[in-house]
């Protein structure tokens, strides 16, 4: 009784799921089905919100691979001017794009899952057996999973958008599967937490490490002068000097604003821009980070084997990263200075910069390989 379920909601997407609105008034709850602590319910309900969205940003890496394969299978097949248009160069960055931010999203996703099981696994057994224990371990891990979740769920809606281009026109009918993948796709960056409510938490659990002392922040790096050498795009190793000076670029920002603002003006709501663009930083960064350290692990555990593909997908995740951290630092340094003053603060984030890959044949590469696999992504276990 006082349980009323309402009329099945007629969706966008997913029109396989039955989506009614439930309605409870005064429902009678036995004790023995509480979870958790009276009074403590949001606790339980918050980590199973980080819980949602890690499995979300799993979800999204294996239906962005689905995209990815479904995209290159047609462009091998489809045939125009007597040639399959995966030969075409515009085609190819498509695909190239597509790969790497599917391999990115996958490994944000595994390394997500390892922090938070590995995390658990490593409770003792009184500590296991506590729901309490349980919930303060999940809670550490909030801004991972929203980063997670938002890189997982926006790679999907890129790659089945770009993956319906692939396919023109056909792509725009729904006897194409790229139809469905589109329609399917926009919820993700809905449920589970909005794109937008997801960056706003990673902000706030960032600035919540800063405050903990877990986090510290560098002095402002505009004084200082890092010059970083070219990349080599076959090693994944040789992206451990610009990834960190990425890391250095997101923290100085974070910096800056904090000393502008502090940390309690800086997330009121006019300001949202601000811990908006430094979580859209963070995100690029632990994507670019987790793939380097995927592949490098890859490279090190079989140094025989032949992991350039992976190494450019590395690299192509990079090459990403550091174009949108480029970009979310330029507004929000503009916000922060003017005159000389931006001007030097823009070129202190360009001096931490490596000079860009050759995108063009880089892409080349890529696609073909990806053409080569029948649109399949290097796994962990082989390159």
């Amino acid at each position: 009784p006082g349980l009323t379920v309402g009329g099945h909601e007629r969706l966008l997407g997913l029109h396989g799921s039955s989506v009614c609105a439930l309605t409870l008034d005064e429902v009678a709850i036995p004790v023995e089905n509480v979870l958790g602590e009276i009074g403590k319910g949001h606790r339980v309900a918050l980590c199973t919100l980080n819980l949602g969205r890690m499995k979300m940003a799993a979800n999204c890496a294996g239906t962005s691979k689905k995209a990815l394969a479904t995209a290159a299978a047609y462009a091998a097949e489809r045939q125009q001017f007597g040639r399959p248009i995966a030969s075409f160069g515009l085609i190819q960055a498509k695909l190239a794009e597509m790969a790497a931010r599917a391999y990115a999203a996958e490994s944000v996703a595994y390394r997500t899952a390892g922090l938070v099981y590995t995390a658990l696994g490593a409770l003792d057994h009184d500590a296991r057996e506590s729901l309490d224990a349980k919930l303060a371990t999940l809670a550490e891990f909030s801004a991972e999973c929203a980063m997670a979740k938002v890189f997982g769920s926006e790679t999907y809606h890129g790659l089945s958008d770009e993956a319906l281009q692939i396919f023109g026109g056909n792509g725009f009918s729904e006897d194409y599967p790229v139809a469905r993948m589109y329609r399917d796709s926009r919820i993700t960056r809905i449920y589970e937490g909005t794109s937008e409510i997801c960056r706003l938490s990673v902000a706030k659990a960032i600035l919540k490490r800063l405050d903990g002392g877990v986090l510290e922040l560098p002095r402002p790096i505009l004084p200082v002068r890092l010059e970083l050498p070219d990349v080599d795009p076959a090693r994944a190793s040789a992206l451990r000097a610009p990834v960190a000076g990425l890391r250095a670029i997101c923290l100085d920002l974070l910096a800056q604003a904090v000393a502008r603002f502090g940390t309690a003006r800086l997330l009121d709501d006019e300001r949202q821009a601000y811990p908006g663009g430094i979580a859209t930083m963070a995100i690029e960064l632990y994507a670019a980070e987790s793939t380097a350290l995927r592949v490098r692990k890859l490279e090190d555990g079989r140094p025989d084997a032949d992991t350039s593909l992976a190494a450019a997908l590395a690299r192509l995740t990079f090459e990403r990263a550091a174009g949108r951290i480029r970009q979310e630092a330029a507004t929000l340094l503009s916000g922060l200075h003017a005159g000389d003053d931006l001007r030097e603060a823009l070129a202190a984030v360009d001096r931490r910069l490596p000079l860009p890959a050759d995108r063009i044949a880089l892409d080349g590469r890529v696609a073909r390989a990806l053409i080569e696999r029948g649109g399949t992504l290097p796994d962990f276990a082989a390159a």
